[in-house]
């Protein structure tokens, strides 16, 4: 258990002349660093004595000082087992401020006195409370502007709340540490008893197998032994050739279907081509002829002087149209050439057991050109 006892707040109050108002009281730090630890029993017995000097003081007529010891123990659970005993000692300051009186005092009654004790213990307790942070009843008395003293112990008393949240905090993280210390342990024990499960399992299922190997080795055997007996080598060659005569088959079909499909290809290819170049040759035509109407037209409108302008015009396009025809036969006898080139080379091993060539398709396309034309 850390205990923080806070000692030796004393508040000073004295009271000048009715007309005038009274200083309070302060409450100022002299050193932070001066640490006392006190018991209880001193506490108490200090108390008791403040009390009777201030009752004495009094009823001698002097000025009012109220001195109070306020002990205050807070239990903080720690995480591990370790004590701290932190002791905040304020000690007070001497009030050294004089009043100057214009009127001399008068004499106080026994009724003023007590009147003055009590509303001094109210206020201690309204201190008190402010201070230690303690809820207590006490009545709504109208209190003077704070003066620097209390101020210094709002923000003493701010400091030591914030130390107790830090000092929370800290125990706090130790307990998170230690918790999450303790889980991976606890994380990894179940996954060690996870695998020795997971090994013994193994080992089961390896048995089993290695049983299971035996059992087929044995089936096996006795397989071989019985086909031994029951084989004669005379169905293997019957059973040898059927396959044989099988495979045959499915070559020649293969072959045919090849053929076949080459051969549709092929024309196929042919005709593409050849609607390629009508086109070409038309589309040559069409444009000659356009030109031509365009050159007659102007010739009609300059008259007839350029007839024979006209007749040589059309020697020059038969002759054009002529030897672009012959320049797309050449390119047409070359394509198929190229095509009847690929095809050999992919029909090489097919003609090489019949020992026959396939028929070219050469002079048929040339045959379908100018038979277009």
């Amino acid at each position: 258990m850390a205990e923080i006892q806070v000692t030796g707040i004393k508040l000073l109050k004295t009271r000048a002349r009715p007309k005038k108002k009274a200083n309070r009281g302060r409450v100022v730090s002299d050193s932070l660093g001066s640490n006392v630890a006190k018991t209880d029993a001193a506490a108490s017995t200090t108390d008791k004595e403040k009390r009777k000097e201030s009752t004495l003081r009094a009823l001698e007529g002097g000025p009012l000082t109220v001195q109070a010891e306020v002990p205050m123990e807070i239990a903080v659970e720690p995480s591990e087992e370790r004590t701290a005993t932190v002791s905040l000692s304020l000690p007070t300051l001497k009030q050294t401020r004089s009043m100057r009186s214009e009127e001399v005092p008068q004499p106080k009654t026994n009724e003023e006195l007590a009147k003055e004790l009590t509303l001094s213990d109210e206020i201690l307790e309204q201190v008190v409370a402010q201070v230690c942070g303690a809820v207590v009843d006490v009545p709504k008395i109208p209190s003077p502007p704070l003066p620097e003293e209390d101020k210094l112990t709002v923000e003493l008393c701010e400091r030591l709340e914030a130390s107790k949240v830090a000092y929370t905090a800290q125990v706090q993280r130790v307990d998170e540490l230690t918790a999450a210390s303790t889980k991976p342990d606890q994380l990894h024990a179940a996954k060690l008893a996870k695998e020795k499960e997971l090994r013994a399992e193994e080992e089961r299922m390896a048995e089993d197998l290695w049983e299971q190997i035996a059992a087929m080795k044995t089936e096996r055997m006795e397989l071989r032994g019985k086909i031994a007996e029951h084989t004669n080598l005379k169905l293997v060659v019957v059973h040898l050739k059927e396959s044989r005569s099988r495979a045959e088959k499915a070559k020649v079909a293969y072959q045919q279907l090849r053929d076949e499909t080459t051969d549709i290809l092929r024309l196929r290819v042919e005709k593409c081509l050849l609607g390629f170049v009508m086109w070409e040759v038309q589309m040559l035509k069409w444009l000659k002829l356009d030109s031509l109407e365009r050159q007659l037209m102007s010739m009609k409108v300059s008259g007839s002087a350029k007839h024979k302008q006209l007749v040589q015009l059309v020697n020059f396009f038969s002759s054009r149209l002529e030897e672009a025809r012959e320049s797309l036969e050449i390119e047409i006898v070359s394509m198929l050439r190229r095509l009847e080139a690929n095809k050999s080379s992919e029909d090489a091993v097919t003609s090489a057991s019949d020992d026959t060539a396939p028929e070219s398709s050469l002079p048929r396309a040339v045959e379908l050109f100018r038979s277009s034309e």
